[in-house]
């Protein structure tokens, strides 16, 4: 808003001088003040413009009131991977040029070539699609590959040239007095500003042409032919390369003369030059010169004298209806003279421009003779601009781009603007500053008479006006952007604003169903708008409804969820019934996720997505008993829009829970309940693809816990993110990933979440997890080593009656008496009888596996009406991989028991491994009429400090297919109270606390294990903290001034196996005070078999190199906490050491 006043009172007045400033917050915009005090003097003075990093831009020597404006255009060979990405973002008034390439050559158009922009673009070779970021090796693969298929080259940059044109025209009123190319720019020059027809016409003849098939790229015919080569010459080494050369045209055309078969083809700047021809006979030039050899990626022939041959044919590629003359002068460099606009003068330029050396440096001083001052490249890449400002060096003039390789177009343009306007240059901002929304009228509240009609159908009767309600503004054409629940206010015809209506003690989280465009209006959705309407009316008439019942009862804290009770009706055990969470701010309640789950989607997302509920199955949450989240807090997606989107929801752990021991929910309970993945790809629109024949499954997964399994009475919170999306033949894949939180502390985070929709017959034909043969080859080779039990039981087969004996707490009852600690480890118990997973033990081996440690096989009868089936989901029941995770923990957690390792602790529970991940692969599914599910455990470590443990990989197979596997499951007897490592906080086996057995004598590990003494030191980062920075949310780790990174690319310390810090103390300094010291103490603990001794030659040592990153990591550390990029947010820096 202040922007846009800014930019009201300066719009169209006559004022000499304008300072232009870019900031995307008040503070930052108080740095470009007080930057621009001194610049702007400083420019007075006659010292040039002044600009800052960030964009911010003053001259005092306004050139637009003397000077004309010129646009430039580079060759056609200049586009790049991921050119252009943001443009559409930018100015989404690009996709009525898609339309109207559809309208003029559709889907009935027979012709060759790209019919649609998407095609002309070649928006496939831009944007490729991936499901892992590409490598900076692949993207390279990938230009390398562009190159040399020169007619997608040629048209990607042609079309690039264009949508630049119209963004800075259409978009921002910005028009030329003067137009001019480089080379092949002239094509782009008289597409861009409207002169041709239609990209597809020239893109139809090029396609069917012989001319960069044979004739001049691939084999080169026209010039075999005048070079007068044999057949077999230049078959086996390259007969054609392009060379920049930094000397004047007058130098290099002497040695040029000397060889026979080396061109001087472009003169850049009057000390820049290219050169082509047979390779060997270049570098022969280049060496007579003293100069380096540059080569550069041009693989095709111009400019030169073979091309000549290829006139009539390179005069019909070009040959294109002439539709509109605008009042602008076009040059060409046929004769560096403005050009008639005619259909066969412009086709002759451009044939003959492809036979003659091209001098972009006349073409320069000819339009700055004529006026022009203010130049603008509006190709990609910025090489235009830069030989434009080193041609006319100190004279007067202005020269901009609008697309740099490595930075966001959105960034460029607003830099463009900014230089412009400061230059006087006229230009609209209007699509900068969205115009303010229009609200919902003010819902009333409700009468209800206390014993008359029931409330039920009172809300019900409420609900359907809301509904109506909502068809109206869709009728009108309503249009409403993202806007905070809180904030949301009526306006009235006057004026003005209506009281809120949220109450002043409720804050609920933003609500962002409706993208923010920066062109409202013209290109908004309708049918988002109007749903956008529907939530928050929504909620606010039932956040009404319930106040009203409270008042007029006289009770406090009702839910409103509970008038629905007699709309959801599900058949579930007494043992299991779900109590009512309590009431809460929110965007949907319990009874909102119930009906997702087992009714009407419709109902709850709204009108829009009826048509789901017509088909056969859909995207649902799991129903009760295993529905786990009692309400939706946040949500920020779009139906139909399969981008990047966020839901966060929360879960009340109950108290008494039908599922917990000794009031400690099992690991299934965490894990499923980050469920509403399903509820947000669901409410993307994933159905309307799917039409009912394609279901969700999970396919891949890494869990990692962070801290102890969350108690009864609890609040679990999930932040849940859908980061991208792709396509696998005809089945769409999701990534995904989640953090879970108790209060502020992040308990268990879920990362490389992938899951996909699949037909019936996709999933009966999968074929499972097939190890791979260095998986195989790895357990062949492994060391056994045997761990002697500490109690012996002499049963290697266990019975379902015997392992609930474990659940009660009587494991002396299942292994026998030699178990019995008289009441030592009360809470070392197996999940209650519904959740436990295994009903027999087959087998078990303490000395069995590849590794020596212990094998398990242990199966699971599977019944078509047990609980787990019809609840998930509803028409599509599956076992729940969570579910087949936790059969996973229960069996190695009888492991622990069956060796006896509770005899080392005392008061312990069950508890997972601290920061170790835990792979996840599903490659098959588990439904009603497979008989049953086979465990396979393989114990892979045990250990016994800092607590007793084991880590297993297991297999869960169904007939011979493995379905399931689980790779590095990792459970620890952890005491209650004892040992702490610091801080008060208890000791735990830990990703990198732990010491695997190696063999030998077990000795009982002594209760004062030595950790690191931090009681009087003041932790400044933990391990946590530390991977935040390496990989996971930075904000996290330097607090909220980082928050503007998230999602970006910023300066990170090493990850994983490299990451050689694990804390940070008495960090001492005060951020952003440069002219200060600001000092740290950084700790590692050095494993005693980490992966650099057991690589090293000499494996008693540390590598030097390994020291090394130990001491420059905190050095990383520092710089980012210093706040030195905060300096610039908007430019994503990275740290590299000098010196």
């Amino acid at each position: 808003s202040l922007a846009y006043q800014y930019y009201v009172r300066s719009n169209n007045n006559e004022e000499k001088f304008a300072a232009v400033l870019i900031g995307s917050s008040r503070d930052e915009l108080q740095k470009e003040i007080d930057a621009a005090k001194s610049g702007i003097e400083t420019s007075f003075t006659g010292s040039g413009d002044w600009n800052s990093p960030r964009g911010s831009y003053f001259t005092a020597s306004p050139l637009s009131r003397e000077g004309k404006v010129a646009f430039t255009y580079p060759g056609g060979f200049s586009a790049y991977v991921d050119c252009g990405r943001s443009l559409f973002q930018m100015f989404p008034g690009l996709h009525e040029l898609d339309e109207q390439y559809l309208n003029q050559t559709g889907p009935a158009d027979k012709r060759r070539g790209s019919n649609y922009l998407g095609e002309l673009l070649q928006e496939r070779r831009l944007y490729p699609r991936t499901l892992e970021r590409l490598t900076d090796a692949e993207v390279t693969e990938l230009q390398k590959d562009f190159i040399h298929t020169p007619i997608a080259m040629f048209e990607s940059g042609v079309s690039s040239a264009v949508l630049n044109t119209h963004v800075m025209r259409k978009g921002f009123g910005l028009e030329p007095d003067i137009a001019f190319g480089y080379s092949m720019g002239e094509i782009s020059m008289l597409y861009g500003l409207g002169v041709w027809e239609s990209m597809s016409n020239m893109s139809d003849i090029l396609n069917r042409s012989k001319l960069f098939e044979e004739r001049l790229a691939g084999p080169m015919n026209a010039v075999r032919e005048a070079w007068d080569l044999g057949p077999d010459e230049f078959r086996q080494k390259p007969l054609w390369g392009c060379y920049s050369l930094q000397l004047s045209p007058q130098i290099v055309q002497q040695e040029v003369e000397n060889e026979a078969h080396v061109y001087l083809i472009l003169i850049n700047t009057p000390e820049e030059v290219v050169i082509a021809g047979e390779p060997t006979a270049c570098e022969r030039v280049i060496q007579q010169l003293g100069r380096p050899v540059h080569p550069i990626p041009v693989t095709d022939v111009v400019h030169c004298e073979p091309v000549k041959t290829e006139y009539e044919e390179i005069k019909r590629v070009h040959t294109d209806k002439v539709v509109e003359c605008p009042d602008i002068d076009f040059y060409s460099a046929i004769d560096y003279e403005v050009s008639k606009l005619d259909s066969k003068t412009l086709a002759h330029n451009v044939a003959t421009i492809y036979g003659k050396t091209v001098d972009y440096s006349r073409l320069i001083e000819k339009v700055y003779a004529d006026g022009a001052r203010i130049f603008v490249d509006l190709g990609p890449r910025t090489t235009c601009s830069k030989w434009i400002s080193k041609t006319l060096d100190k004279r007067p003039h202005l020269s901009i781009s609008v697309n740099r390789k490595g930075t966001d177009n959105r960034e460029m343009i607003l830099q463009a603007l900014s230089s412009l306007i400061s230059h006087r240059v006229p230009v609209k901002l209007e699509a900068l500053f969205p115009s303010q929304p229009v609200q919902a009228e003010k819902q009333l509240m409700q009468t209800i008479k206390l014993g008359g009609t029931p409330v039920q159908q009172v809300f019900e009767k409420g609900a359907d006006k809301l509904f109506k309600g909502t068809k109206a503004l869709r009728h009108q054409g309503t249009e409403f952007q993202s806007f905070k629940v809180s904030e949301f206010q009526s306006v009235s015809t006057s004026g003005r604003a209506y009281s809120n209506l949220v109450a002043p003690d409720y804050a609920p989280g933003n609500v962002s169903v409706s993208s923010f465009s920066p062109f409202p209006g013209e290109y908004g959705s309708h049918r988002n708008s109007a749903h956008s309407a529907f939530l928050n009316v929504r909620q606010h008439g039932m956040r009404q409804l319930a106040e009203l019942i409270s008042s007029n009862t006289n009770t406090k804290g009702i839910s409103v969820s509970n008038t629905f009770q007699h709309t959801v009706s599900q058949k579930t055990t007494p043992e299991t019934q779900q109590p009512v969470p309590q009431t809460k701010p929110c965007i949907f309640d319990y009874h909102d996720l119930l009906e997702l789950a087992g009714g009407s989607i419709a109902n709850v997302f709204g009108a829009e997505y009826a048509e789901i509920d017509s088909y056969r199955r859909c995207v649902r949450l799991p129903m009760e008993p295993y529905l786990l989240v009692s309400r939706v807090t946040q949500l920020d997606a779009k139906l139909g829009e399969f981008k990047p989107s966020t839901i966060t929801t929360e879960y009340d752990i109950p108290e008494n829970a039908w599922y917990t021991t000794d009031g400690q929910i099992p690991w299934a309970v965490a894990v499923e309940s980050g469920q509403c993945d399903l509820m947000l790809i669901s409410y993307l629109g994933i159905d309307f693809d799917c039409k009912g024949e394609q279901v969700y499954r999970l396919l891949d997964c890494t869990l990692t816990y962070l801290d102890d399994m969350p108690l009864e009475g609890q609040t679990l919170r999930y932040e849940i993110s859908i980061n991208s999306f792709a396509k696998h033949d005809q089945n769409l894949l999701f990534f995904f990933n989640y953090e879970c939180f108790v209060g502020n502390k992040m308990v268990l985070r879920m990362d490389n979440g992938c899951a996909g929709f699949f037909s019936d017959e996709d999933l009966s034909q999968g074929k499972g997890v097939i190890h791979t043969a260095q998986e195989l080859e790895l357990k062949e080779k492994a060391d056994k080593i045997k761990f002697p039990p500490l109690l012996h039981c002499t049963k290697t087969t266990f019975t379902r009656q015997e392992l609930l004996e474990i659940s009660a707490g009587n494991p002396a009852g299942c292994f026998g008496p030699e178990y019995n600690q008289q009441g030592k480890n009360p809470s070392l118990k197996n999940a209650p009888d519904q959740f436990l997973m295994s009903d027999r033990i087959m087998s078990v081996e303490p000395h069995g596996g590849p590794y020596g440690l212990g094998y398990i096989v242990a199966e699971k009868d599977l019944a078509p009406d047990d609980w787990y089936f019809p609840c998930h989901f509803k028409d599509d029941p599956v076992m729940a991989g969570s579910l087949m995770a936790e059969g996973c923990v229960q069996l190695l957690q009888f492991f622990l028991l069956h060796l006896g390792l509770q005899t080392l602790v005392e008061d312990a529970t069950f508890q997972p491994i601290h920061g170790l991940p835990q792979i996840v692969r599903c490659r098959g599914q588990v439904i009603p009429g497979d008989p049953k599910m086979t465990y396979r455990v393989e114990i892979k470590e045990i250990g016994l400090e800092p607590h007793p443990y084991a880590i297993a990989d297991i297999d869960i197979l169904v007939g011979d297919r493995i379905v399931v596997d689980f790779r590095d499951l990792g459970v620890q007897l952890a005491e209650k109270t004892g040992s702490s490592g610091g801080g008060g906080n208890l000791l735990r086996v830990s990703k990198n606390q732990r010491k695997a057995y190696s063999g030998g004598e077990i000795k009982t590990p002594d209760s004062n294990i030595q950790v690191p003494e931090t009681s009087d030191r003041q932790l400044a980062a933990d391990e946590q903290m530390i991977w935040e920075f390496a990989l996971g949310d930075v904000e996290k780790c330097f607090g909220s001034e980082f928050a503007i990174y998230k999602g970006r690319s910023m300066q990170r310390n090493p990850n994983g196996e490299l990451q050689l810090i694990s804390r940070v103390y008495d960090l001492h300094g005060k951020r952003m005070e440069f002219d200060k010291t600001m000092t740290l103490v950084s700790e590692y603990d050095v494993p005693e078999d980490a992966w650099f001794f057991r690589n090293n030659s000499y494996p008693e040592n540390m590598p030097y190199s390994v020291l090394m990153e130990i001491a420059l990591q905190p050095c990383g550390f520092i710089s980012t906490h210093s706040g030195a990029i905060l300096t610039y947010p908007e430019l994503d820096l990275y740290y590299r050491n000098l010196d």
